[in-house]
């Protein structure tokens, strides 16, 4: 029973940690598209939801649904695994940072060396 309380608590602590770094990332794209359009004169996404502000949401459909395209000289697995292994560290980053007195998703003594 320890075990599974265990992995519950770790995969809601890093969720509690990509969820918000992702949309985050979203919001900064929408608004560096806003402040683009301001700058040229021109509205910028506006189509999908008030003001635009669900348009993150739909190019995160528009990515997923694409055709994936593996040129015919590559190894399949490598090109299919190699987005995720870059993606991977720099989100490990964030686990050995304390975001508060009680939040701590890895407690190592090289924490800093990690970084």
């Amino acid at each position: 029973m320890d075990i599974i309380f265990y992995i519950i608590n770790t995969l809601v602590s890093i969720l509690m940690v990509v969820v918000p770094l992702f949309l985050i990332v979203a919001y900064v794209t929408y608004s560096e598209r806003k402040i683009i359009g301001f700058m040229q004169s021109r509205m910028g996404p506006t189509r999908v939801g008030p003001s635009g502000l669900l348009q993150p949401i739909a190019d995160v459909l528009k990515l997923v649904s694409k055709e994936i395209i593996i040129p015919t000289n590559a190894n399949k697995g490598i090109f299919l695994t190699a987005p995720m292994l870059m993606l991977v560290p720099s989100l490990l980053v964030w686990a050995v940072i304390p975001l508060s007195e009680f939040f701590i998703i890895s407690n190592i003594n090289a924490g800093l060396l990690f970084i």
